[in-house]
């Protein structure tokens, strides 16, 4: 009897086609056969103890040869199938987002009004009607670099207190078995 490739649309079979090796599913291993049968896209299909999958499937390097016969490495799973369109995976036609790249520069070490945004004075053209507009675009980037030295402030802040609880954790422990031996050796004296 020949031996069939399980997967949807392909008809290679061992009678009719030569070069090809057929592969069982790897059912002891439940992880490995549920991934081989998910890519397959076979709807409430288990496969079988005869059920195979041709060399087609795989890519080369999950293959390797041993006495003029193909085998699979341990951890293969096949990738490579033939399917109509309507189960093809659509391509995105969106293109990933740019990167932007925000220039740091240290013209303003310190920030001597960290609330600029909030005094209407600070906006140029503003009086009490309108004071909803924003500030020049060198205002903003001094409130950038203001924000951006703060938060380099804070991260170092927050690096340090993490370090400190650190320390006081490992004393707790050393002072935890301080205590223990002391009370050991109480407990031992008294007997």
């Amino acid at each position: 009897m020949p031996t069939i490739c399980s997967a949807c649309f392909c008809g290679n079979k061992s009678n009719k086609t030569n070069g090809v090796s057929y592969f069982r599913f790897p059912l002891k291993n439940k992880k490995l056969t549920k991934q081989w049968v998910i890519n397959m896209k076979r709807d409430k299909w288990y496969p079988k103890q005869q059920s195979t999958l041709c060399s087609e499937h795989f890519e080369e390097h999950y293959m390797y040869e041993v006495n003029d016969r193909r085998r699979l490495l341990p951890k293969a799973i096949p990738t490579i199938f033939k399917f109509p369109p309507h189960l093809q995976r659509k391509q995105s036609s969106r293109k990933p987002p740019k990167k932007r790249v925000f220039e740091e520069t240290a013209s303003i070490t310190e920030c001597d009004s960290p609330n600029l945004i909030d005094k209407p004075e600070n906006f140029e053209g503003s009086n009490e009607d309108h004071n909803y507009c924003l500030p020049s675009p060198k205002k903003l980037r001094e409130m950038y670099d203001c924000a951006v030295s703060k938060n380099d402030d804070l991260r170092r802040k927050l690096k340090t207190a993490r370090q400190i609880v650190v320390r006081q954790k490992m004393r707790i422990q050393t002072y935890e078995r301080v205590i223990c031996g002391l009370n050991r050796r109480i407990w031992e004296s008294s007997q």
